[in-house]
């Protein structure tokens, strides 16, 4: 479960803001890829620390009981089927789209089934990552706010990703950034 984002390139923007940042995997040559990187200490502070079991994660999409969780999903999907059963008996629509889609949702089940745990333990999982953006910062709009941001110095981010759904094949991600501010 430890795996690292690359490349780190954060956009924040609105109509009147915009805020940039780059982080280099490795500082002192920020064109190296990651499989060029021969020492994994060179990318270490960019390592997220895992957490099984997180509440947060359960949190973020409201999910505690796993285990309901994918039966409830196991439900609406037979139940859906079998309304495309309905209309292909009833010769609605086109006939090869509905078998396509009913052999979709069947094949979702058998993966739900199939993975069960799997599936079930990652809707807690979380991984947390922590450190400061090392390459160029911009920000546009400050002077909306009173003031100057600093560029000069690193921006410290926490952020994680977690919440793993595998048969929606979606997550969860949540974080901060804290943009150093020089009021006037």
């Amino acid at each position: 479960m430890a795996f690292v984002v690359n490349p780190f390139e954060l956009a924040i923007r609105n109509d009147q803001v915009s805020i940039r940042a780059v982080d280099h995997l490795n500082p002192s040559d920020p064109h190296q890829k990651v499989w060029q990187i021969e020492d994994p200490a060179t990318y270490a502070r960019r390592m997220p620390t895992f957490t099984s079991g997180s509440m947060a994660a359960q949190e973020a999409i409201r999910t505690f009981d796993g285990y309901a969780y994918f039966r409830d999903r196991r439900q609406f999907l037979s139940g859906r089927i079998a309304e495309l059963e309905r209309e292909l008996a009833a010769g609605k629509g086109d006939p090869a789209d509905i078998e396509a889609r009913i052999q979709g949702m069947k094949t979702r089940i058998y993966q739900i089934e199939f993975w069960g745990e799997r599936f079930l333990n990652k809707l807690a999982f979380q991984l947390t990552y922590s450190f400061n953006v090392n390459g160029p910062q911009t920000f546009e709009g400050a002077e909306l706010l009173g003031g100057e941001v600093d560029t000069t110095h690193p921006w410290p981010v926490t952020f994680w990703f977690g919440s793993w759904d595998g048969d929606l094949l979606t997550g969860w991600m949540q974080g901060t950034l804290a943009v150093p501010f020089l009021p006037r």
